[in-house]
């Protein structure tokens, strides 16, 4: 297992952690993500042999978020 923490532009609200969280969770290989719009932080704890942190950047992208 890996983990990367990752800086997301544009989370306002819980809302947009629940999104993101979901989403994410949704990914094969992806076994927790923590979503804080506090802090502009999303970690995620995956398996590199069943996905990547480009493809986990994508569906962040994806819900219409920025990745730093």
């Amino acid at each position: 297992m890996k983990m990367i923490c990752i800086d997301v532009k544009g989370m306002h609200c819980p809302s947009c952690e629940t999104l993101i969280k979901e989403g994410l969770e949704e990914l094969a290989g992806v076994k927790s993500a923590a979503v804080s719009h506090k802090t502009g932080k999303v970690v995620v704890e995956f398996d590199e042999k069943k996905t990547s942190e480009k493809e986990i950047k994508q569906v962040v992208r994806g819900l219409k978020y920025q990745v730093h």
